[in-house]
Formats: structure tokens, C-alpha cells, sequence
């Protein structure tokens, strides 16, 4: 049973196109281990974006879909 997670958050100061600048962090992001971990490992990623009130800007949480399994791995390996 696959379960849904958010797996990273990125956070963005004050810019006028939020998910352009999005794409380019995310893109920096899934060349890290951890994010070639999540592009391996979890399935229908999806992002929603929101205000982060505390730097006035905007905030991406990632979520996707992964095993129990391997929830625990990811939680052991990099936290929460």
C-alpha cells in the first residue's frame, strides 16, 4: 500500500514568477542524493504552493507517493 508524503520543501523569497524560480530550485535539488533518492523512489510527485508569511514569499511542499517501507528509510536517512 503506497501512502502520500510531502518529501521536501522548498522555500522562495518575494519574486514575480514564483514556479519559474521553483523549477530551477527544484532542478538544483534533484541532482542531490536525496533527490535522486525521491525521484527513484517515490511515485506521482506532485508540489502545492503556498505563502511562507514568516520571509513573505512562497513556500513548495513536494509530496509523493512511497511504501511504508520505504517512508522509514527516508525518515532514518534524512529526518523529518
Amino acid at each position: 500500500m503506497l501512502i502520500r508524503k510531502v518529501v521536501h520543501t522548498l522555500r522562495l523569497g518575494d519574486c514575480e514568477d514564483p514556479e519559474l524560480y521553483f523549477g530551477a530550485a527544484w532542478y538544483d535539488f534533484s541532482v542531490t542524493e536525496k533527490g535522486q533518492w525521491i525521484l527513484d523512489n517515490c511515485h506521482d510527485l506532485v508540489y502545492n504552493q503556498s505563502i511562507d508569511q514568516q520571509s513573505y514569499g512562497y513556500a513548495f511542499q513536494v509530496s509523493g507517493k512511497l511504501s511504508e517501507e520505504k517512508w522509514t528509510y527516508f525518515l532514518l536517512k534524512w529526518g523529518n
